[in-house]
Formats: C-alpha cells, sequence, structure tokens
C-alpha cells in the first residue's frame, strides 16, 4: 500500500507591476525602445459643463429675501413697492399656523414629550398676520418718507375670520395719513378663494423722521432698486 503525503503547497503571491505603453513599431536596430508617457486623464477644456454641474452656482435672491427676511422665511411674497401701496401673498403653511415651544419651556405642557403645538387648529396664526402688517406698513412708510429710517410706535390689528393651512392671502397696506414725522398706514388681508372676504385689518403708526445708520445704507439700496416712485 502506497501513503502519500499531502504536504500544503506554499503561499502564491500575485506581485503586480506598473506598465507602460511600448512603441513596438521600430526596427530591431533602434535602441532602446521608446516609453510612452502614461495616458493623461485630467478634466480638459470640453469639460467645463461638467464641472458646472457638478458645482451649480447659487440661485439668485429673491425680492423678499433681499427686503425681509422675516416674511421671506414664511414664504411671503412681495408684489408692489411704491409710496401708495405695498402688497404680496402667502399660502398658509403648516409652519405658519403654529408655535412649537420645546418642553423645557414653563410654557409647555409637563405630559409631553418633544415639541408642543402650542395653537394645534391649523389656522394661521395671528402674530403672523402683525407680524406681515408691520412689515408693509414700514416698508411703504419708509419709502413714503423719502427712504428715511422709520419706527413702527403702535398696532392694532383685528381679526375676522381665519385662514387654514393652504389657503392663500393677499395683504396690502395704504397710507392713511403721511406726516413728516408720523404716519398711519392700515393693512387688510382678503382670501385668495373668496374675493372680498376681509381676514383681519390692522392699523400701524410709525415715526418716520429718524436718520438712517451708516450699517443700514445698503438695505436703502436694495428698497430703491424695487420701489415704483
Amino acid at each position: 500500500m502506497v501513503i502519500q503525503s499531502h504536504r500544503p503547497l506554499p503561499p502564491t503571491f500575485l506581485i503586480v507591476l506598473p506598465i507602460h505603453i511600448i512603441d513596438r513599431n521600430l526596427s530591431p536596430s533602434d535602441s532602446p525602445p521608446q516609453i510612452l508617457p502614461p495616458i493623461d486623464r485630467s478634466p480638459r477644456d470640453g469639460s467645463a459643463d461638467e464641472e458646472m454641474a457638478r458645482n451649480p452656482s447659487p440661485p439668485a435672491k429673491s425680492k423678499t429675501s433681499q427686503l425681509d427676511a422675516a416674511l421671506h422665511n414664511i414664504g411671503f411674497e412681495i408684489d408692489l413697492i411704491s409710496p401708495a401701496k405695498v402688497n404680496g401673498r402667502l399660502t398658509v403653511t403648516d409652519s405658519c399656523c403654529q408655535v412649537l415651544i420645546p418642553t423645557l419651556s414653563p410654557l409647555a405642557l409637563p405630559l409631553m414629550d418633544g415639541w408642543n403645538r402650542w395653537q394645534p387648529f391649523k389656522v394661521l396664526h395671528g402674530g403672523i398676520s402683525a407680524m406681515m402688517a408691520e412689515a408693509l406698513a414700514s416698508i411703504g412708510a419708509h419709502v413714503a418718507s423719502g427712504f428715511r429710517r422709520v419706527a413702527g410706535i403702535q398696532l392694532s390689528i383685528n381679526h375676522h375670520r381665519s385662514a387654514r393651512s393652504g389657503d392663500r392671502v393677499f395683504v396690502e397696506a395704504t397710507p392713511l395719513q403721511l406726516g413728516k414725522t408720523i404716519q398711519l398706514w392700515k393693512m387688510d388681508m382678503e382670501s385668495g378663494s373668496e374675493k372680498g372676504v376681509l381676514i383681519s385689518s390692522a392699523r400701524v403708526t410709525l415715526l418716520v423722521n429718524l436718520p438712517v445708520p451708516d450699517h443700514a445704507k445698503e438695505a436703502e439700496e436694495t428698497l430703491k432698486k424695487y420701489a415704483r416712485l
């Protein structure tokens, strides 16, 4: 009986060497062979479009984002700016209908975790309506005063009907009195689906004889660009 011994084979190693492209069209007398350089795969001029697609330029800023960041954040869009009228529109979203308060706040209910919806009815929050009233009145007063600095000193607002999430509303501010020191503006908010239906109305009193500080000059120039004088 022949007993075969099974010994483990020695390990095999694969060695990868760099390969160069050799020009083999040389005659035997030519020596040494010519080694061609590696292929250059770096982007060329024709790939400019691909580079732009990978790194697109930032989108242009909207009118509202340049004039009033708070209005822009709630989705409000300014349409017209003039000394006699400022108007725009808003599609009511869930974020316009509620104020989120962390549970660590003393206003939050102690038995609820996470974030509490302090206004859960999904109707336009009254504070949003007041903010739009003062913002549009301030823009109009700033233009009507010859681009002097303005400051709201009194605001009163009445809520006549509710606007629900998904509704579109139109807001317009017009002057009632244009004095050199004090201006009075009114704001009307109407439903976009039912013509002539008033949702809110407000009155805003503004002081308009203040000097514009140097750091606010840029905002003044931006407003001049969009105002119809």
